[in-house]
């Protein structure tokens, strides 16, 4: 996914230690890998505000949306606390924590 997104290198990192957490906390139970995965990336790219769309992850992700838009907030709720990690999301259609 990195090569097909084009992600940058701390991003990828970054992503990677959330999903790693997010399997610590055995949050795959019960969902699929490829969806934790691409919501980690997309959590990443916020962290690091690098503009995408979650659209664009679906795509590469081949991910249903409503699947990858739960797993996302639940590493928002879950994951990101613990890693002392904040994201605030501006927009239309954004989430706002």
């Amino acid at each position: 996914m990195q090569e097909r997104l084009g992600l940058p290198e701390a991003v990828t990192e970054e992503a990677l230690r959330i999903y790693t957490n997010a399997v610590k906390e055995k949050l795959t139970m019960g969902r699929s890998i490829d969806t934790l995965l691409a919501a980690s990336i997309y959590v990443s790219l916020k962290i690091h505000g690098n503009p995408r769309t979650i659209e664009e992850i679906l795509k590469i992700s081949e991910t249903p949306k409503k699947a990858l838009v739960k797993t996302y907030r639940l590493i928002l709720m879950k994951i990101l606390p613990k890693l002392n990690i904040r994201v605030t999301h501006l927009g239309p259609n954004r989430f706002v924590d």
